[in-house]
């Protein structure tokens, strides 16, 4: 692999405290994640290869995007879709997709099964069937989960007639 050079410098950024600036041979090579840092024990004096940097690099960006979803998914549920559209939309690699969303399902942040159940749920009564399936779908929810859950649901009386007021008005 090819030598990049020697770190000359580690300086903890000055806006963004968990995030250092590496320096190699006296010249800004790049920035990691602190914690990236000291979990490969960076320090002054030892040398970095083409390799080791993409590595590293890969390693912190993978946290960085891991943050980012974890932000995007604060107000509400997510799909697995949605979450692969925002982060693709960040810019990262399909390695880095890969590992937030493995990471969210396995904490159980991303669940689509249990996102149809509530979805549904939540707009059933309100909107029709038809509407409820285009809407999942839309959002990348597979047709056969959520024919699945909308079979499970009953409309009671006070919901259709809710509907057909809404459709036709109070004629």
């Amino acid at each position: 692999y090819v030598k990049l050079g020697k770190i000359t410098k580690i300086e903890i950024q000055k806006y963004h405290k968990d995030r250092v600036s590496i320096f190699l041979d006296d010249v800004y090579a790049f920035s990691l994640f602190l914690e990236t840092a000291m979990k490969h024990c960076l320090k002054k004096g030892i040398d970095i290869d083409e390799n080791q940097k993409v590595q590293l690099l890969h390693e912190s960006d993978s946290r960085i995007a891991l943050d980012q979803a974890v932000k995007y998914l604060k107000d509400t549920m997510k799909t697995k879709q949605q979450m692969i559209e925002y982060v693709k939309k960040h810019g990262y690699d399909d390695n880095i997709i890969d590992y937030v969303v493995q990471k969210l399902e396995e904490y159980h942040y991303l669940d689509d099964e249990m996102y149809t159940q509530k979805y549904i749920k939540t707009y059933l009564g309100k909107v029709g069937k038809r509407k409820i399936e285009y809407d999942l779908m839309k959002k990348g929810i597979d047709k056969h989960l959520i024919e699945k859950y909308l079979s499970l649901e009953e409309v009671s009386t006070d919901q259709v007639v809710h509907l057909i007021e809404k459709k036709i008005g109070n004629n």
